[in-house]
Parts: structure tokens; sequence; C-alpha cells
């Protein structure tokens, strides 16, 4: 039988703002609370992949590397002020990181090392309130040789 230690907090629901800037920052529960945002991202990105019937394993192409593309599609009209966002390197490292855990837990490239990818970036589209369009996140794998960019 389980003994309750705290009785003014349990059976209480705990829910954490999550600020890229603190899982960057050094202190009590940063690292508990970094693994658990990737615990979550990695369960997000798997069922993604899958039903984009994505290959079993990424190929490169003779002398080529793998460059990522993150593309965050969000409405900066929900802010009330450009204070209220966060940096975007800080916003987007979290995903970029499990992403391309993702792709190496589950055999779809051997490693994210500089022998298979090369670089990659994050940027934001402002979808201006569109109702037709959503918040989302859209990642493209451009395959360039050693000294390409992403074009």
């Amino acid at each position: 039988e389980a003994v309750v230690t705290n009785t003014a907090a349990a059976g209480n629901v705990t829910q954490k703002k999550i600020n890229a800037q603190m899982l960057w920052s050094a202190g009590p529960g940063s690292n508990w609370d970094r693994n658990k945002l990737k615990k979550f991202l990695s369960g997000w990105f798997l069922p993604g992949l899958i039903r984009q019937n994505f290959p079993e394993r990424l190929y490169l192409p003779k002398d080529h590397f793998i460059q990522m593309e993150y593309i965050f599609f969000y409405n900066f009209e929900n802010k009330k002020t450009w204070h209220g966002y966060q940096d975007y390197l800080n916003h987007a490292f979290i995903y970029a990181k499990t992403f391309e855990d993702v792709l190496v837990n589950n055999h779809y490239l051997p490693d994210d090392g500089p022998k298979y990818m090369r670089g990659g970036y994050a940027r934001y589209v402002d979808i201006n309130g569109n109702e037709n369009d959503q918040r989302r996140l859209e990642i493209k794998i451009h395959f360039c040789k050693n000294h390409e960019r992403i074009s």
C-alpha cells in the first residue's frame, strides 16, 4: 500500500510551463525536465515517420550528406508582445536533437555524426492568424554534397 508523504499535494495534477531556456540552464530539475521532454517528443515524432511511410533506412547518394531544415509554422499574433517569444534556437534545438536521435535510435540512420549529417537550421514562418493554416513543424531532409548548401 502506498504511503502518502504530502497529503496537501496528493491527487493534484502538476504541470510545468516549458521554457526552452530553462532546459539548458543548470540547476535542480533541469536534467530531468530535458529528459522528460525528449521522451515526449520521441513519442511524438516516431508515429509521424510511420504515417508518412518513411523508408526503413535512409541511403545517401555517393559523396552526399544530410542537412536538416526545421520549419516552425507559428502564429505570431497570439502573443501580446515580442518579449513573450522564446529565442528561436533555444526553442528549436530540443526538437532538432530529439528528431535526429529518433532517426538513429530507430535505425533510419546509423549515426547522426558528420559522417552522415553535416548541418541544418531552424526557421520560423508566420502564419498570420490564417485560419486555414495550422501551427506545425515541417522537417525537410536535404542530400547535399560537401560544399553545397540547402537551397
